[in-house]
């Protein structure tokens, strides 16, 4: 009969903890940070460093979209040539010019994200007041940041090169 009490009891507590933990997920309003790396998210950095107006913050929504849209489609053409190039590691005779076309390709796709990313900055900038045009020093090393890869925090494996 104890062993049966106790096992009620702890039951219990897991169901307490449980129910407590998914408040705090629920409930707790989340923070500014971003999936990467617990960096404030760069939107509201952007807004609070310019200083921007309600009207500002409202075409910088809709420049927003329209780049995250542009970086979407980007990623998504990206794709077929991903695959088709690293598909030529499981075959035998490679053909070294359709991989030098597709090694083209990639890389036209990836400097159309960089020309697509100083546009929208530009586009940025062309809205705001010269007050707000000089604070853009602040925000260009914050952008380096946020685009360069993440630091690779753990060595990999021993037996992986």
């Amino acid at each position: 009969m104890k062993k049966q009490t106790l096992l009620w009891c702890v039951l219990a507590l897991l169901f307490l903890m449980n129910i407590v933990t998914l408040g705090l997920l629920l409930f707790t309003k989340g923070d500014t940070h971003d999936r990467h790396h617990g960096r404030p998210a760069f939107d509201e950095n952007v807004i609070k460093t310019l200083q921007l107006t309600p009207d500002q913050i409202q075409t910088f929504n809709q420049l927003k979209s329209r780049h995250h849209q542009q970086m979407m489609d980007l990623d998504e053409a990206m794709k077929a040539p991903f695959s088709e190039y690293f598909s030529y590691l499981t075959k035998e005779g490679n053909n070294i010019d359709t991989q030098q076309m597709l090694e083209s390709r990639i890389d036209s796709l990836f400097r159309l994200k960089i020309k697509y990313t100083y546009q929208h900055f530009e586009q940025l900038k062309s809205i705001c007041s010269p007050e707000q045009k000089s604070k853009f020093s602040i925000l260009v090393p914050q952008l380096m940041q946020v685009m360069q890869p993440p630091p690779n925090r753990m060595p990999p494996p021993e037996d992986r090169p």
